[in-house]
């Protein structure tokens, strides 16, 4: 996996260890994808109120993390598992368990399944605490530069 942080991006190295990490747990670290992480202020469009998102092919993905949600700011360990969350996501998507319109798993269409009970959204909330705790580089010192 190849990766590119863009945005402003606070502990980068925290960042980008707890990435290499997420990569290796994933089964995804030799995956010969591009990847791009954005920082941003808000995701998504006007409206639409998530920390983040993401969305991939078998060549490149996308991932976005939000630094404000509703005009608060959102802390950093909220933006790391936020990472965690998308990250799985880009694993379904690399490994063909989520299409690339994020509506079919596995070949069947959820297209009109509530968020709630989608099964792609269903693993990545179930995997975000254990994959935290497991990825997470505690030991880091956390900085306030890049």
């Amino acid at each position: 996996m190849i990766y590119e942080i863009t945005g402003r991006c606070k502990n980068r190295k925290v960042v980008e260890t707890l990435l290499t990490r997420l990569c290796k747990e994933l089964g995804i670290a030799d995956h010969e994808a591009n990847l791009e992480i954005r920082f941003v202020t808000e995701c998504g469009e006007e409206g639409d109120e998530s920390y983040g998102w993401a969305i991939a092919d078998q060549e490149e993905g996308e991932l976005e993390i939000a630094k404000t949600h509703k005009g608060k700011k959102v802390g950093f360990l909220m933006q790391m598992r936020t990472i965690v969350h998308e990250m799985v996501h880009i694993k379904q998507f690399l490994k063909g368990e989520l299409d690339e319109q994020g509506i079919r798993w596995y070949g069947e269409l959820y297209d009109n399944v509530p968020y709630s009970k989608q099964p792609w959204e269903i693993e990545a909330y179930g995997r975000e605490d254990e994959l935290f705790m497991k990825c997470y580089p505690f030991n880091m010192d956390l900085t306030s530069g890049n």
